[in-house]
C-alpha cells in the first residue's frame, strides 16, 4: 500500500522505514499507542475521581457514560491529551462550534487498533459531553461517519 509522505508529500510504501524521496523517517505508531493508552488511565481516573462510588464494567464504558460534570480541572487534562493526539496525527482539529464535535482524523489514525480509535474519540465525547462525534476526513474535510460511544460507523 502506499502513502504519502508527511514530509514532501511524494507516495511511498507503507513498509517502509524512510521516504527514499527525502530521507525523514516514519513515524511507526509507537508514540501514538502509547499516548492512547496513556489517555484511556488518565480519563479513566478522572471519572473515578469525579465523585462516582460504583465504577462501570470496563474502562471504555466508564468513559462514555460519566454522568457526573467534569471540574475544569479534568476538562484541561482531557485538552491537553487531544491536544498530544493532534501533535501524533491522531486528530487533525477537533471542532466543538456545534452541538456534536466534529473530530478531524488525521493519517496516524488509520493505523491505530480500533480500541485506541474507540478510546481517543471517547475523550472527545466526554469532554465535549455530547452522544455523538462525527468524523471527517483532516486533509478533504469530507464527512466519514460518525462515533457513539462504542460504534465507529463509517459513510
Amino acid at each position: 500500500m502506499l502513502i504519502k509522505c508527511k514530509e514532501c508529500g511524494k507516495e511511498i510504501s507503507s513498509k517502509a522505514e524512510k521516504c527514499p524521496h527525502c530521507g525523514v523517517k516514519r513515524n511507526t505508531g509507537c508514540l501514538g499507542t502509547l499516548l492512547l493508552i496513556l489517555a484511556a488511565l488518565v480519563a479513566f481516573t478522572a471519572y473515578l475521581s469525579s465523585g462516582s462510588s460504583k465504577p462501570s464494567k470496563s474502562a471504555t464504558s466508564s468513559v462514555t457514560h460519566q454522568q457526573n460534570p467534569l471540574s475544569q480541572a479534568q476538562k484541561e487534562n482531557l485538552k491537553n491529551l487531544i491536544n498530544e493526539y493532534i501533535k501524533a496525527g491522531i486528530f487533525t482539529k477537533i471542532d466543538a462550534s456545534s452541538d456534536t464535535p466534529h473530530a478531524f482524523i488525521g493519517r496516524s489514525f488509520q493505523v491505530i487498533t480500533i480500541d485506541d480509535k474507540r478510546t481517543a474519540l471517547n475523550l472527545v465525547k466526554v469532554l465535549y459531553a455530547s452522544e455523538l462525534v462525527t468524523i471527517y476526513d483532516g486533509f478533504s474535510g469530507k464527512r466519514l461517519g460518525y462515533f457513539d460511544g462504542y460504534n465507529l460507523n463509517m459513510d
